[in-house]
């Protein structure tokens, strides 16, 4: 019983992981947005600086994204290791 509640705190530090890593991709949302408002404000010369501005961001989302989902198998897949030895060699993996 020991081992569940040690595996659910290890859980719950990767939901928590994977949440802050969530926060920094709406973080790059809200920034994008605000990039697409000042395109529609600004001159040429400023509106290529702003879409390469969104090119940088829009990739960095897509590596955040792709953290956030990694985080989030990963503590699913805390509670499936179907035994002792695997469950040492997962939580070893982790660290």
């Amino acid at each position: 019983m020991a081992i569940g509640i040690g595996l659910r705190q290890v859980q719950d530090a990767l939901e928590r992981k994977a949440v802050q890593v969530q926060n920094e991709f709406i973080r790059i949302s809200e920034e994008l947005e605000d990039l697409g408002r000042k395109l529609l404000e600004s001159e040429e010369e400023e509106r290529r600086r702003i879409r390469e501005e969104q090119q940088k961001l829009r990739v960095r989302q897509q590596e955040v994204a792709e953290e956030v989902n990694l985080w989030r198998k990963r503590a699913r897949e805390v509670l499936r290791q179907p035994g002792v030895g695997s469950l040492r060699a997962y939580l070893h993996e982790l660290l």
